[in-house]
């Protein structure tokens, strides 16, 4: 493929190769710089080196499509057959079925080729361009027309003629279809191809997301693959770790690389900033809030950018639960979190109480594990419902490393009571973030340690018994406390606990937005309505999903609370957020400018709920 797309641009490249070297050589009054100076050139194209292996990746599938276009020709002959001539930039259908438009701008911009899957590759970045481009032109007809409206001074145009107003219409489709006639061929590329399934309103398949970027990533993360992004959560939380330690390190060894030092001034300028005391520590701290940053800046930017995943569980992840009661291939991502997390917990409280750090770049550090904590807890979440002993084991190792071991059991019994003024995990009317977290935190402590007394009394199983998971939940929290204080002292100590005590308000920050003002209403027999959809705030963003295990899609788990956390949907019936979960966290935060927004959408229901009583009184009534 290299050959066929960048024939002209490597010619080019090598003549300015050329030239560059020679006035190099000749404009040097020292004749020992100039091997210094090309030593610094090669280096900077040896830092090239991965963009070789991409390039590398792509020249294989051109050799790989070569190669079977010619057995394909070969076995034509064979037969006895003359085979059809080859596919060009001049037009004609691939193997594959896609049909190659011979407008195309990219083949008369680039070198021409019979690579089937060169040009299968650029119909279908000519298929982006043209739904970007017909977005575009959506949005600027109505503003075109509204300037012209504005310029003629709100004048009307004169009647049009009865024959040439019946014309139009007939007119205006002819032109359109042409583009329809594109837009078809682009969505079956994209169909055939399956790199972009279905482009939205394209009349291919229905789309999977409302951005085609959200799609693109879809298709790139298919099956599991789509929720390994959380596994970069324990990664950055060690990052942040390391970044309060040796940030002035890796600002050094950052401006001592060759491919920076040919950059001008950008090599002196790190040095700089390393030299500096108050702008290394700014940066140690910078660094240092990783996992905030990514939690509440790149994540709700990425939840713009890729939009909401409108997909339903796919039927081959249906058959494979209902087979097997499970999936492997999703529970090893479950499975590969813990070990992952608990690892990097260990390894950043080893490099923080073992490296000069400051102070502010500590707290940074820990709280930047503890906002990691927020995905423990969705990761720990998915396995207390799992089935399997390894699934609880782990659940339990998660939660000891925040010292939360009971709110296993409370959050089962959170499923009996939400939405409901019983429940001290789902947030009332009015109650701000602060004084919910006070009542929340309490009441699960209550709730937990209360159902086990409850299971031990039913069972008969004392109070002093390794039986008694109370003893656990107190024991584990205690030894790893005890561990850190011995290994690494006060700062161990204070890492531990001050890690857990953020990761909890992460956990009790998301029950507070995911049931804010909901209740389930009493009947006449005094017992609340059946948990429904319209009991959780629910949202489906790409991003957010892939990270939280589709936590986003709460009133489905609460509807049918074994469903695995791949089988969610975004329910119809369910109240819908106006952005995501961090998104809503941070405005959770501001309690008036929470309630400023929350409000009207709980009154909008409240009014749809009357609506619908009445319109079933009247139903009954007119039946009766």
């Amino acid at each position: 493929m290299l050959r066929a797309l960048l024939q002209t641009r490597t010619q080019l490249a090598a003549g300015a190769g050329r030239l560059g070297t020679t006035r190099l050589m000749s404009s040097t009054a020292d004749t020992q710089a100039a091997p210094a100076k090309s030593s610094s050139l090669r280096n900077f194209f040896l830092a090239l080196v991965p963009i070789g292996v991409m390039g590398a990746v792509f020249e294989k599938k051109h050799l790989d499509s070569m190669a079977e276009t010619e057995a394909r020709e070969a076995a034509e002959r064979a037969a006895g057959h003359e085979p059809p001539p080859r596919v060009t930039a001049a037009g004609g259908t691939t193997s594959h079925g896609v049909e190659i438009d011979p407008e195309n701008p990219l083949n008369k911009l680039l070198p021409n080729t019979d690579c089937e899957y060169c040009l299968e590759t650029r119909q279908k970045i000519y298929a982006m361009m043209k739904h970007m481009g017909r977005k575009d032109s959506k949005r600027a007809k109505p503003k075109a027309a509204a300037a012209a409206a504005a310029q003629a001074g709100g004048t009307e145009q004169a009647p049009m003629h009865a024959a040439a107003a019946a014309a139009a219409p007939r007119e205006q489709a002819a032109r359109r279809a042409p583009a329809r006639n594109v837009a078809a061929r682009a969505a079956d590329v994209s169909r055939r191809s399956g790199f972009l399934g279905g482009l939205p309103g394209m009349g291919g398949a229905p789309p999977t997301a409302d951005s085609p970027l959200g799609e693109l990533f879809q298709r790139l993360l298919p099956g599991p693959a789509f929720f390994m992004p959380a596994l970069l959560y324990p990664a950055i939380t060690l990052a942040a770790a390391l970044a309060a330690a040796h940030t002035t390190a890796a600002v050094q060894a950052v401006a001592a690389l060759p491919v920076v030092q040919v950059l001008g001034p950008l090599s002196p300028l790190l040095q700089h900033l390393a030299a500096s005391q108050l702008s290394a520590t700014l940066l140690a701290v910078a660094g240092s809030l990783a996992t905030v940053a990514v939690s509440f800046v790149v994540l709700p930017t990425l939840d713009w950018v890729l939009g909401r995943d409108l997909r339903a569980p796919s039927q081959a992840d249906e058959a494979a639960v209902a087979e097997h009661g499970h999936d492997a291939g999703y529970r090893s991502v479950l499975w590969a979190y813990a070990p992952l997390q608990v690892a990097a917990l260990a390894a950043a409280c080893h490099v923080l109480c073992t490296s000069a750090v400051t102070p502010a770049a500590f707290i940074g550090a820990t709280l930047s594990a503890g906002v990691g904590g927020g995905i423990l807890f969705t990761a720990a979440h998915e396995l207390v419902h799992g089935c399997s002993g390894l699934d609880r084991g782990l659940a339990n190792l998660l939660l000891a490393c925040v010292a939360y071991m009971h709110w296993g059991e409370s959050h089962l019994a959170h499923h009996v009571k939400v939405a409901t003024p019983e429940d001290p995990a789902s947030a009332r009317r009015g109650e701000p973030l602060y004084a919910f977290i006070l009542r929340s935190v309490w009441g699960n402590l209550v709730d937990g340690y209360g159902a086990e007394a409850k299971r031990l009394r039913k069972r008969g199983i004392p109070l002093l018994s390794l039986r008694n998971r109370m003893v656990w939940w107190v024991a584990c929290p205690a030894a790893i406390a005890a561990t850190a204080f011995a290994v690494y002292g006060w700062k161990g100590l204070a890492f531990w606990a001050g890690q857990a005590l953020v990761s909890v308000l992460m956990l009790e920050t998301v029950n507070y937005i995911e049931h804010y003002g909901l209740q389930r209403q009493k009947g006449p027999d005094g017992r609340y309505e059946k948990c429904g959809p319209q009991h959780s705030w629910s949202t489906s963003h790409v991003f957010t999903d892939c990270v939280s295990f589709r936590l986003e899609r709460h009133a489905d788990h609460h509807t049918h609370g074994s469903r695995p956390f791949q089988l969610l949907r975004n329910l119809p019936d369910a109240p819908q957020l106006p952005f995501s979960y961090p998104m809503a966290m941070i405005l959770a935060l501001v309690p008036p400018l929470y309630m400023h927004v929350m409000h009207p959408l709980l009154d909008g229901l409240a009014a749809s709920r009357q609506e619908a009583v009445a319109a079933a009184g009247s139903a009954e009534a007119a039946a009766a």
